[in-house]
């Protein structure tokens, strides 16, 4: 209605969009964070949920240039970063999200999700020379620390963090502990995946 009465409302399309996403209406929220954006280029907040609908349908490339536009204009929002952490971590840019994780937790230091994902970044990156152990286990740590280790993905994190520092006692036990909490809140399919995971532990991999 607001759009009617004002079609270049560069708000009312974002804040639209936003209730697109909230219906899963992916593309139609879509074209209306565009067409904010063509109204007003500055308008921080509709990059970024344009990252993160453009995210959420798999296009990386184009969420990362909406994200960084995004922290051009404000460059001290920890969300964007963490999210740009993500997206890049799915093309396999490791240094720029480890360095995106890192600056979104310097910012908003008690952000379990962000250190969460730091943490597996570190102890599962498949190229060798990224992969931190000690460091993995420390961000892990703090993110069961936050959440009072009563997150099943947290504590699935933990898991992997000790198996990659060689603590396969811990991790089958921290595993299992996961995989409970997994089952018990319905969630299926992280309960499949913690329990691919608990017997590779088992065997000592």
């Amino acid at each position: 209605r607001a759009l009617q009465l004002k079609p270049d409302d560069a708000e009312a399309h974002n804040i639209l969009g936003f209730a697109l996403v909230k219906q899963g209406r992916w593309p139609e929220a879509i074209l209306h964070y565009e067409r904010a954006l063509q109204l007003k280029p500055d308008l921080t907040v509709a990059h970024a949920n344009l990252g993160k609908a453009l995210a959420q349908q798999g296009q990386w490339a184009e969420a990362i240039l909406h994200y960084e536009r995004a922290l051009r204009i404000n460059p001290d929002d920890a969300g964007v970063f963490f999210n740009l952490g993500n997206a890049l971590a799915q093309q396999g840019r490791w240094p720029a999200a480890i360095q995106n994780y890192e600056r979104a937790l310097q910012l908003q230091p008690d952000s379990a999700e962000a250190g969460c994902n730091l943490a597996w970044l570190l102890a599962t990156c498949r190229d060798a020379p990224f992969r931190n152990p000690a460091e993995a286990l420390r961000r892990a740590q703090r993110a069961c620390d936050l959440t009072h280790s009563r997150n099943p993905v947290v504590l699935d994190t933990m898991a992997a963090a000790q198996a990659a520092g060689g603590d396969f006692v811990q991790a089958v036990a921290t595993a299992k502990e996961a995989l409970a909490l997994a089952t018990a809140g319905g969630k299926e399919r992280l309960a499949r995946e913690i329990e691919r995971r608990l017997a590779l532990y088992q065997a000592g991999q």
